[in-house]
């Protein structure tokens, strides 16, 4: 056997041939320019649509409404005075804090670390367990701690009450009277 046998079935002369003068169907079939697709609506159009019967069917309609259903994002100022109208930092429960951050997480007003760092307090080791249910001021807790760290030049703690404070501010700021 030759090595030009097994490149005749690759000619590019146009002519069909076979693997090794084997009769029978020619591998890889015929050396013929290879036809353009055609769009689907030019073969819809063209009568040759049987080519793309094959194709998956349409998706599901999105949601349990179809096309008319909608998602709504309230804005972040939305958020906070949905969540001002149920919580008021300067009296909030443990439990309370909890719900209301994770409101402010769920709404895209904070992060998961923001949310920890309200949920630790100023101490950064979180809240005594006898006191869970006593609502206590989180503004005045966070005010303090900041007085201190500026009294410290503690950097960090300085930054993490200006963060706390931001958030339970703007809370506070919805539940001011008109």
């Amino acid at each position: 056997m030759k090595i030009t046998s097994f490149l005749e079935p690759i000619r590019d002369d146009g002519s069909a041939t076979t693997l090794f003068g084997e009769t029978g169907t020619p591998m890889l079939g015929h050396s013929r320019p290879i036809k353009r697709s055609m769009s689907l609506g030019k073969a819809g159009a063209a009568g040759k649509a049987g080519r793309h019967q094959d194709r998956l069917p349409d998706p599901p309609p999105l949601g349990p409404f179809g096309d008319d259903y909608d998602r709504v994002t309230p804005s972040l100022e939305a958020t906070y005075l949905m969540i001002g109208d149920r919580y008021d930092p300067r009296s909030l429960a443990l439990h309370d804090m909890i719900d209301m951050t994770d409101m402010l997480v769920a709404g895209h007003v904070i992060t998961r670390s923001d949310q920890a760092l309200l949920l630790r307090g100023p101490t950064g080791r979180g809240y005594s367990m006898t006191t869970v249910t006593q609502p206590r001021n989180r503004i005045a807790e966070w005010q303090d701690y900041l007085a201190q760290g500026v009294a410290r030049s503690d950097l960090n703690a300085v930054s993490r009450a200006t963060r706390a404070l931001g958030i339970f501010g703007r809370v506070a700021a919805t539940r001011l009277p008109i």
